[in-house]
């Protein structure tokens, strides 16, 4: 389908993580959603792939070639890089923009440094924009899910992403508690591949490994899902099928569960005691791409004695509520840090 250019006042938001990226306008909604890698050519710097397509290098290209993630733990961590991935992304999403120049929102760490929100706004203002706004990925993942973040009472997220894991209390606007930890997905994966290396003595793509956390890695005990999938044996090197059963994966992803449970026992443990029965009364949400993990919330209940629930499309709710903010910017301003050239 042909998508007509934007050639108007434009706000633009993203959700720019470790593992993918997603672009969202008021008018369009989400235009974008890729994951945050892009392939370049060593000698002359020319980016060759970005997205989807550069993943599928990765691992699978020479030496002259290098697979690159300019992203991590809500950073910046290669402006040059960073921009260059944005600014192909803007070209595949038909995002363009005549004079004035458009208002641009991205998402970021709770706990991030004035040097590292500066490299964000350095890297947006490179695209082309007139204005930056940052808001904190939880706050948005609230602001997504419909959470009325402005009430005097407390409202409970966790915000399950690839490379960190953030536990908040949102109040008034703002977050006014947090609990955040350097693990998610991308830590999950790599407990994953050592479980199947130890145990099974067996090697698996990260591709693959992702697809086993994704379709049949549980929490239920009595979960009975298996698929086969070709990997290569530890020992031998040579290829190997072997049948993968939810039950050989409930270590990895049990010990996941419990550094979650711990972050949100940490931040119960400081939360002010007129916010106890908020928390009785709303429970816990859970976002980001890990939410949909099987069981976690039931898992979580348990555990906790307070309800703990997945909301709706965990994986969009950041950018979602990106949207959402940028439909209302007047109303979110005071939930938002800013930056202008005006």
């Amino acid at each position: 389908m042909q998508i007509t250019p934007i050639f108007r006042p434009l706000r633009l938001g993203l959700d720019c993580g470790a593992h993918r990226t997603r672009l969202v306008t008021p008018e369009r909604g989400v235009v974008l959603d890729e994951p945050s890698v892009l392939a370049v050519e060593v000698q002359t710097d020319k980016v060759l792939a970005t997205g989807a397509e550069a993943e599928k290098m990765a691992g699978r290209v020479n030496e002259e070639i290098v697979v690159q993630w300019p992203v991590k733990t809500g950073e910046v961590t290669d402006e040059p890089l960073a921009r260059a991935l944005l600014q192909m992304f803007l070209r595949q999403a038909s995002v363009h923009w005549l004079l004035p120049s458009p208002a641009m929102m991205v998402t970021t760490a709770v706990m991030i440094s004035p040097a590292a929100r500066q490299s964000w706004i350095d890297v947006l203002y490179g695209l082309g924009a007139g204005s930056v706004h940052t808001i904190a990925e939880p706050l948005a993942a609230s602001i997504g899910a419909g959470v009325p973040i402005a009430d005097t009472s407390g409202s409970f997220l966790v915000q399950l992403g690839y490379d960190r894991t953030e536990a908040v209390v949102v109040s008034l606007g703002s977050i006014v508690d947090y609990v955040a930890l350097p693990l998610g997905g991308s830590t999950v994966l790599d407990w994953l591949a050592l479980e199947l290396r130890e145990c099974m003595q067996f090697s698996l793509s990260r591709e693959r490994t992702a697809h086993l956390l994704h379709h049949i890695a549980s929490l239920h005990p009595e979960e009975k899902r298996k698929l086969l999938v070709t990997g290569k044996d530890a020992e031998t090197k040579r290829p190997r099928e072997l049948e993968i059963t939810s039950a050989q994966l409930h270590k990895p992803v049990l010990k996941y569960a419990q550094r979650v449970e711990r972050a949100i026992t940490e931040l119960l443990s400081n939360i002010r005691p007129e916010l106890t029965t908020d928390v009785i009364d709303k429970g816990f949400l859970l976002s980001g791409g890990l939410a949909q993990l099987s069981g976690l919330d039931a898992w979580l209940t348990d555990r906790l004695g307070v309800p703990v629930s997945v909301v709706e499309e965990p994986a969009l709710a950041a950018i979602r509520g990106v949207q959402t903010t940028l439909e209302n910017l007047e109303e979110f301003k005071n939930s938002l840090a800013y930056q202008s050239d005006e």
